[in-house]
């Protein structure tokens, strides 16, 4: 029962992660749509959302893998990196 429940909860997880993944990657096919038939009405603000966007997908996406294989990372096994000693204090 306890595998059962830990397998829905994965899955669930990494489900809501691809759903909210499909924003940001939205939002690039839109930019690279609008780079491609009008280059020349894109300013810096859409550069700098396709750099935001990229890393927010790439993100998103690392963590939709971790959560449906169940693997972290081979240290030790945590979803997300630990936060460094500056952060601590």
């Amino acid at each position: 029962m306890r595998r059962a429940l830990e397998l829905l909860i994965r899955f669930t997880s990494g489900g809501l992660l691809v759903l909210f993944s499909f924003v940001p990657a939205w939002i690039l096919g839109h930019i690279a749509l609008s780079a491609f038939r009008e280059p020349k009405t894109l300013y810096g603000a859409a550069a700098l959302a396709f750099v935001v966007c990229s890393a927010l997908l790439c993100f998103l996406g690392l963590l939709a893998y971790r959560a449906f294989s169940g693997g972290g990372r081979a240290s030790n096994g945590g979803l997300l990196p630990p936060p460094s000693a500056a952060w601590r204090s």
